[in-house]
C-alpha cells in the first residue's frame, strides 16, 4: 500500500481522503478518542513523544503541523497550571492578610473594593493637581526665557518670545 502523503500528493478524489486520513492517524499514533476536552500534561507529553518517535520522512507534513499542535497544547495547560498556582498564591495572601487585620475574607475583600473606589478618586485629583502644576512649570519657563532675554528687558515684544494666546484662567 501507498504511504498517506503519496496519496494525498496524487490529488485523490474527495471520496477517499477519509480513508488517507485514517491510514495517516493510524501511522502518527493519533487516536480520537485521545482528544478530551480536560487533558493532563503528562498525557500531552507522552502522545507527543509517540509522535515524535513516529516521524519519519513520509509523515513529515502531517506530523509536523500534529506535533506543533500538541506543543501549543503543553503551552496552554502549563499556562493553565501557572495561572492556578498565581491565584491559589493569591488566596493564602488575602486569608493571612484578612487574618492580621481580624476580618472574614469576604469583609476583607469588600474592603478592597473601597479602598480601590477611594483610590480612583484620588487619582483623579491627582491627575487634574499635575496637569495644572504642569501649566505653571511652562507659564514659569517662559517667564524666565522673557527675563534672561536682552530684547525683551528693552522692548515688550520679542520675536523670539512672543506672548502666548490664552483664554486666561477660563478652563483651568
Amino acid at each position: 500500500m501507498c504511504s498517506p502523503v503519496i496519496l494525498v500528493s496524487l490529488h485523490l478524489p474527495p471520496k477517499y481522503l477519509p480513508l488517507v486520513w485514517q491510514q495517516v492517524k493510524i501511522s502518527l499514533g493519533i487516536s480520537c478518542s485521545g482528544m478530551m476536552t480536560n487533558r493532563y500534561l503528562c498525557t500531552v507529553l507522552e502522545e507527543l513523544r509517540k509522535a515524535a518517535e513516529r516521524l519519519s520522512w513520509v509523515t513529515l507534513p502531517i506530523g509536523k503541523r500534529h506535533v506543533s499542535s500538541l506543543v501549543e497544547e503543553v503551552q496552554t495547560l502549563a499556562n493553565k497550571m501557572e495561572a492556578g498556582l498565581r491565584d491559589k498564591k493569591d488566596f493564602y495572601r488575602y486569608t493571612k492578610d484578612a487574618g492580621e487585620l481580624g476580618m472574614s475574607l469576604k469583609e476583607y475583600v469588600n474592603y478592597l473594593k473601597e479602598r480601590k473606589e477611594e483610590l480612583s478618586g484620588e487619582q483623579v485629583e491627582l491627575g487634574h493637581r499635575n496637569r495644572i502644576l504642569e501649566k505653571q512649570i511652562e507659564n514659569r519657563k517662559f517667564k524666565l526665557a522673557r527675563l534672561k532675554c536682552d530684547v525683551c528687558q528693552v522692548w515688550e515684544y520679542c520675536p523670539e518670545h512672543p506672548e502666548p494666546f490664552s483664554l486666561g484662567n477660563l478652563f483651568d
